[in-house]
């Protein structure tokens, strides 16, 4: 019996086209705006992750013990073959750096910064610095100095000028080397550009007298899932007992608790838009279902009981939200393949780049995320239509008209 009350119901739907199709263009549009924000938000979320740990805070980074509470040159560890061998194996990728702050000058001005030293092949696609190039050439085995464009203004200094870096070595005393400038690079954050200094690694290791040493090694795993990042955080910590593996979110924890608010809170605009969403929708149905009264009662004449008669309708609108929820999905297939890599919004990028957001605007397609979109949206659409479904078929009204 309900087959054939869905198959009239059907049927029923395509007796006036048009009003149908303004039916299943309210609900789509109202269905689609509800993935696309869940969708841009979810991408804001992946784009400032991304961006921290480019800015050379990778999601997993192994240190030795002593070195995230004093960040000192002799707080390093052997970046031997065993390692290498480990990290090989593990479905990752990886690069190995030495940091220490230091003193640098020029013919006009001294400031304190951080030089990094980098496996120049490792680096690559980890960090920001291969993509950020603008002036002179990314740093290869020959020494050689890659600053911002900010630092570089700030000591009046140019490519192929040497200025002299100066710290502590390995083991006591004065490390003071004249090196070239080979490259600039521009980054949004003008804090980044100020401080962050680039050399090769074997350079800058020979420089602070550390042999083959290292300060941190940088891991980015297969998929920036969070459970997946904390399992192998945990095998690798298991695999090097000696060395500390942390995780982004036990280095900085308030990028853990704004993530996990920016969750919440896309929730609760989600709420927002659906609530304002369902007014417009409900208004819609109501429109529809009093227009066709004379319909109702003709039914009601024929012999149909209102209960049978609520139920031929709710098939109707769901055939409508089904229909629209299909609409709604293609629309935004076709937008995300649209945008592919994501827009870059480089105009806002400096002002992005304090609050520590990226300035790459995508559209992330989330299979469960959009399921929850989708079952709460569409469960709220049901229950909002219960009642101008039930006042237009109540047996009072049928009886009056």
């Amino acid at each position: 019996m309900s087959v054939r009350l869905s198959t009239f119901a059907w049927r029923n739907l395509w007796r006036n086209a048009r009003r149908t199709l303004v039916l299943i263009s309210v609900f789509t549009l109202g269905i689609f705006t509800m993935l696309l924000i869940q969708s841009f938000l979810q991408g804001w979320i992946k784009s400032t992750f991304e961006t921290t740990y480019k800015n050379l805070s990778e999601p997993i980074q192994i240190h030795q013990p002593a070195y995230l509470d004093n960040p000192e040159v002799e707080h390093f560890f052997a970046f031997d073959q065993a390692i290498t061998d480990f990290l090989d194996k593990a479905d990752i990728q990886y690069t190995q750096r030495v940091r220490v702050g230091a003193t640098m000058q020029s013919e006009y001005d001294s400031v304190s910064v951080m030089v990094v030293g980098i496996n120049s092949r490792t680096e690559q696609g980890i960090s920001f610095l291969s993509e950020a190039i603008s002036q002179g050439e990314y740093p290869n085995s020959a020494p050689g100095l890659v600053i911002g464009e900010k630092l570089a203004k700030r000591l009046t200094t140019q490519i192929n000028r040497r200025v002299v870096l100066m710290t502590q070595k390995n083991g006591g005393g004065l490390a003071e080397i004249g090196l070239p400038i080979i490259g600039l690079y521009k980054h949004p954050d003008p804090r980044v550009e100020e401080s962050l200094v680039f050399m090769p690694l074997k350079p800058a290791a020979h420089w602070l007298n550390i042999g083959n040493g290292i300060h941190q090694i940088g891991i980015i795993p297969h998929s920036d899932n969070k459970a997946v990042i904390q399992s192998l955080s945990t095998q690798l910590q298991a695999a090097l007992p000696e060395l500390s593996v942390q995780t982004i979110w036990q280095r900085q924890p308030v990028l853990e608790a704004t993530m996990e608010l920016s969750d919440r809170m896309i929730w609760i605009w989600l709420g927002f838009v659906l609530l304002l969403m369902m007014l417009g929708m409900l208004n819609t149905l109501m429109m529809s279902l009093y227009e066709r009264q004379q319909e109702f009662n003709l039914l009601y004449s024929l012999g149909i009981k209102p209960l049978r008669l609520r139920l031929l309708v709710s098939f109707e609108i769901i055939f409508i939200v089904l229909v629209s929820t299909a609409l709604a999905i293609s629309f935004m297939l076709g937008l995300v393949a649209w945008i592919g890599d994501g827009i870059e919004l480089k105009q806002f990028a400096e002002g992005a780049a304090q609050f520590g957001m990226g300035t790459t605007l995508y559209l992330l397609i989330d299979i469960p995320k959009w399921t929850d979109v989708l079952v709460a949206t569409l469960t709220t659409t049901m229950l909002f239509s219960l009642w101008p479904v039930w006042s237009a078929t109540r047996h009072s009204r049928l009886q009056a008209r």
